[in-house]
């Protein structure tokens, strides 16, 4: 019995339905949102990959924009501290 390609197909639609509800998880949609995209990606595996990947919910990047809380530097005092 020969199968060719079909294995090789069946795995890189496996590995791209695994990252597609990897990604689902990742973002920032609602868990309802989440849910359903997953559960497409699932009954759906190469019709959904491909509808998720055009329609889907993105990722959330993290937010570079917002400037981060300045403290107090702690390391002078510690390194000042930690050479004697």
């Amino acid at each position: 019995m020969y199968y060719g390609y079909n294995g090789l197909f069946g795995i890189l639609v496996l590995i791209a339905d695994i990252w597609a509800i990897v990604n689902i998880f990742q973002s920032g949609a609602s868990t309802e949102r989440k849910v359903l995209w997953t559960v497409l990606v699932i009954l759906l595996p190469l019709l959904g990959f491909l509808i998720w990947l055009f329609a889907g919910p993105a990722p959330t990047a993290p937010d570079l924009a917002r400037p981060q809380e300045a403290g107090p530097c702690d390391a002078g005092a510690y390194l000042i501290d930690g050479a004697r």
